[in-house]
């Protein structure tokens, strides 16, 4: 992916509402009030800490207008998140603004919650689309149209306990150009057993959705194709995959989940010296490590085809079209999608990748400056730059994450990557048809 570096003006707030200005309202009410063009109802899906800086900047944004209001209602929990989202729909009393996160664009679209952008974009130069990370950009829009501005942008990456290393005397890898079949060559000199019982693995890895596209796709297979319709699961290249990383379970090089335990999470335990993890649990990894063991993190891996696929999905905002002021709607999002509030939001806790370029260029110098782990925290940002694929989620999203997830958990119990991979291909093209009106395309 070509380098979109981009540094942005600094945007006055008045410009937003023409000098008006006034203090928003945190409200943990219901969003289905009497709609008015005077008022925006806010929701957000996010811890307290979190909602408590939305709310401050809710009045930087109104700056003490009186003839405005935005009505903030935070739900931390996502299912119930979820379930709001429906329930106002089918009422359409959408929320003006709300927490839309790209892995649910398609359906929002489909489903014509959310409006289209291109307008807004095109009149309005402080959007700086090309600030945007590209991948980013592919997943909030559908056939072209974008419908969505960025929040964050989360990738995988592998976490290493740099003191185990240490101790074995192993070199910090070369994540520019390792490979899987090296990361399983290092992770088997840190098994370790006692008394019969195995009590130290080299590699944990959970089955995420997105996380498995990449690693599929840099051995050649994938999910989906990039249009996010054709359903490509039971590939060979992906059973190849799952073979490989199943092996190393049962050869003890990668540890079990259900040996583990559900409340236990190894990487921070100390049980295991590498783990896949996500960009977003930089902040909690330091906190709950504190001051035991050193780490820090590393590229991905790049698979059979050379290549380093990196899966991304993020957090955003959009506006519904039961708004009865898209126009002000507006305004605010591109106002919470500037580099300020991104940098203030993520960059200055350290908490993950913001969904805009400048503020990942800033929240690298911040790390540096703080001298916190991970040391290596460049490459997160070094990875979507270079790494990271465009691809469309596909609308039927929430309904493959429950297939896969609920045939996934065979492969712990023993059974074969093919009979799994083939079932869920089998039960997602069945999805994909519901939407489209095909059985998924061919293999």
């Amino acid at each position: 992916m070509p380098d979109q570096r981009r540094s942005l003006p600094p945007m006055s707030r008045r410009s937003f509402l023409g000098g008006a200005a006034a203090a928003g309202a945190l409200t943990l009410g219901a969003c289905g009030s009497p709609r008015s063009a005077r008022d925006l109802t806010f929701l957000i899906n996010h811890t307290n800490q979190e909602a408590q800086l939305f709310d401050e900047q809710i009045g930087v944004f109104l700056d003490g207008d009186p003839e405005h209001r935005i009505t903030l209602q935070n739900i931390a929990s996502g299912p119930q998140f979820y379930t709001r989202l429906r329930t106002v729909s089918v009422t359409n009393d959408l929320p003006d603004v709300w927490y839309a996160r790209t892995l649910d664009t398609a359906f929002n679209v489909s489903n014509s919650w959310q409006l289209p952008l291109d307008e807004f974009i095109r009149d309005d130069p402080d959007a700086a689309v090309d600030d945007i990370w590209a991948a980013q950009v592919r997943q909030m829009s559908v056939d072209d149209v974008q419908y969505s501005m960025p929040y964050d942008l989360s990738c995988y990456c592998i976490y290493y306990n740099r003191t185990a290393f240490e101790e074995k005397g192993i070199d910090r890898p070369d994540d520019e150009s390792w490979t899987w079949d090296e990361l399983f060559e290092i992770a088997e000199a840190f098994t370790e057993s006692s008394g019969g019982r195995q009590t130290r693995w080299g590699f944990y890895f959970s089955l995420g959705t997105w996380f498995f596209d990449g690693v599929f796709r840099s051995n050649g297979g994938g999910l989906f194709e990039d249009d996010g319709r054709t359903v490509v699961i039971a590939s060979e290249e992906n059973i190849a995959t799952l073979d490989t990383f199943y092996a190393m379970m049962d050869s003890g090089v990668a540890a079990q989940p259900q040996t583990l335990g559900a409340a236990v999470d190894p990487f921070i335990s100390g049980l295991v010296a590498m783990a896949v993890n996500g960009s977003w649990a930089t902040a909690q990894t330091r906190d709950q490590i504190g001051d035991r063991f050193a780490w820090d993190v590393l590229k991905l891996p790049k698979g059979t085809t050379g290549r380093r696929e990196v899966a991304t999905a993020g957090g955003a905002w959009g506006i519904s079209r039961d708004s009865a002021n898209p126009e002000l709607a507006w305004e605010f999002i591109r106002f919470l999608s500037d580099t300020e509030r991104l940098n203030l939001f993520i960059s200055e806790p350290l908490r993950g990748i913001p969904g805009r370029i400048s503020a990942a260029e800033d929240e690298e110098a911040m790390n540096a400056s703080a001298g916190l782990p991970p040391e290596s925290f460049r490459i997160l940002r070094q990875m979507l730059v270079e790494d990271a694929y465009e691809v469309t989620w596909p609308p039927f999203w929430a309904e493959f994450e429950t297939i896969w997830n609920n045939r996934a958990t065979a492969l712990n119990g023993g059974a074969r990557p093919r009979d799994v991979l083939t079932q869920i291909d089998s039960d997602v093209r069945a999805a994909s048809a519901r939407f489209f009106g095909s059985e998924g395309g061919d293999r």
